[in-house]
C-alpha cells in the first residue's frame, strides 16, 4: 500500500473511533449552543403576532401568542397578567386566565402600529399595582 492510502485509512479509522466513543464533539470544534427551549424561565412564549386591524372605531392591533410552561403548574387561585410592551417602554397589563400548562392568549389593543416594535411576557400579579413576577422572558411580537 502506498503512504497516501494508508494515511487516509488511519485518519478514517481515528474519526470512526472518536465519533463512536461517546465524545460529544471533535477536538477544536465549538461547543454547541443550548436550544432556546432550555432557558432558565419556567415558561416560554412562541409564535407572537402583532397584526394591525382596521375596525369600525379605528385601527387596533390584534396580539396573539402561544405559551407553554415546563416547570410551572398554573394555580387557579393566582392572578396572571399578560404584559405587552411598546417600543417606547410603555407596558399594557392585561389580566388573563391561565388554567393549563399550554395555550394561546389573544387581545386587541387600541394602539397604533407605529408604537412598535412590541414584546410580551406572562407574569403572576403580586397584588401591588404594577408589581408582578415574570414567568417568561420578553418575546418578540412580529
Amino acid at each position: 500500500m502506498n503512504t497516501r492510502v494508508l494515511t487516509s485509512l488511519i485518519g478514517c479509522a481515528a474519526l470512526i473511533v472518536t465519533l463512536g466513543c461517546g465524545v460529544d464533539r471533535l477536538p477544536g470544534t465549538a461547543k454547541p449552543k443550548r436550544p432556546a427551549e432550555e432557558t432558565e424561565w419556567p415558561g416560554q412564549l412562541k409564535a407572537g403576532v402583532a397584526l394591525p386591524q382596521t375596525l369600525p372605531d379605528g385601527t387596533q392591533i390584534g396580539f396573539s401568542v402561544d405559551y407553554r410552561f415546563r416547570t410551572y403548574t398554573p394555580d387557579p387561585q393566582k392572578e396572571y397578567v399578560w404584559e405587552i410592551r411598546q417600543g417606547d417602554g410603555t407596558i399594557h397589563r392585561i389580566p388573563v386566565s391561565i388554567a393549563n400548562s399550554k395555550g394561546t392568549l389573544s387581545q386587541f389593543l387600541a394602539i397604533r402600529p407605529e408604537a412598535g416594535p412590541f414584546t410580551s411576557r406572562i407574569c403572576i400579579a403580586d397584588g401591588e399595582e404594577g408589581e408582578s413576577t415574570p414567568l417568561t422572558d420578553w418575546a418578540s411580537m412580529q
